[in-house]
Order: structure tokens, then C-alpha cells, then sequence
């Protein structure tokens, strides 16, 4: 990827920022965050296969920014957020080519996995040839334990 596409993370006080080619796509108050999470896929060396999620809720809304773990700044960054939440935000997904998931924080959820994944079954002649070329084709679900654990920090949030 080009320099210039890539995404750049900073995190400037409190808040966690993404740019894409120099351009603010999401900010983030780190205080705010209530998980972080990691996900990979079989699509790389080419395309970016490995990805950061993390997720707020402000007060009815949930929010989740996503950014690829290939980002500039990225490794200063969680380093210090680690601090600012205090933990050490540990990956566990750097050497994975197959589709993975697992939260890397709030502590109690260390290492569960995020995502549920589920194989679309081909039906068209496509379908099956791209199952053949590519692999199969999956959709991804929120794991019942972060859904759980988001539901409880909204439920927190309005009391």
C-alpha cells in the first residue's frame, strides 16, 4: 500500500484519532472506549488482512472505529493508550492468515473472541468458483460476550 493511503493513528491528549491520506476519518476520547478488539482475515499479503476495532457508547449510540493494524503511529499509540486505560493492550493476531478474532481489552474479556464467523454456503456456479479460488465466504457476527458486555456498559451509561 502507498504511503499515502495508509491510515495513521495519533492519539493527541486524550483522544485517539485516525487519518486516512491526511484526512480525519474518526476521533475518539480514549476515555470513552469500552472495548478494543482484533480481527484478521485469509486476504492478505495484498489486500490489508488484519484490523483494530474500538467501541465507545455515547449515551444512546454506539460507536465503532475501525482502523487497519498496517497504520503509521500505531505502535506509540497503543502504547500509550494501554497506559491511559490501564493495561497492557496485548495482540494476539500479528502472525494469523486465516480469519481470527479476539478482544484485546477491557481485561475481563482479554482473549475471547470477537467475532462469530459463519460460512455463506454457494449456490450459483460464481459462488461456488470463488469458494474454489478465494475460500469460502463468511459473514461475521459480535460474539454473545461482547454483546453482553455492550448492552451492560449502555445499561451503566443511563444509570
Amino acid at each position: 500500500m502507498a504511503e499515502e493511503l495508509k491510515a495513521h493513528l495519533d492519539l493527541n491528549g486524550d483522544v485517539l484519532t485516525c487519518r486516512v491520506q491526511g484526512k480525519l476519518t474518526w476521533e475518539l476520547p480514549a476515555r470513552d472506549i469500552i472495548l478494543i478488539a482484533e480481527h484478521t482475515t485469509n486476504q492478505g499479503p495484498l489486500l490489508d488482512d488484519y484490523f483494530l476495532h474500538f467501541w465507545s457508547h455515547d449515551g444512546d449510540k454506539y460507536f465503532e472505529a475501525t482502523v487497519t493494524f498496517y497504520n503509521s503511529g500505531g505502535d506509540r499509540v497503543l502504547a500509550e493508550l494501554g497506559k491511559l486505560l490501564g493495561a497492557e493492550l496485548r495482540f494476539g493476531l500479528t502472525s494469523s492468515t486465516v480469519w481470527d478474532s479476539r478482544v484485546v481489552w477491557p481485561p475481563e474479556l482479554s482473549g475471547h473472541k470477537y467475532y462469530t464467523f459463519v460460512e455463506v454456503k454457494p449456490i450459483t456456479l460464481w459462488q461456488h468458483l470463488r469458494r474454489r479460488l478465494f475460500g469460502p465466504r463468511l459473514e461475521m457476527f459480535l460474539t454473545h460476550a461482547v454483546q453482553a458486555h455492550l448492552k451492560s456498559c449502555e445499561a451503566a451509561a443511563r444509570s
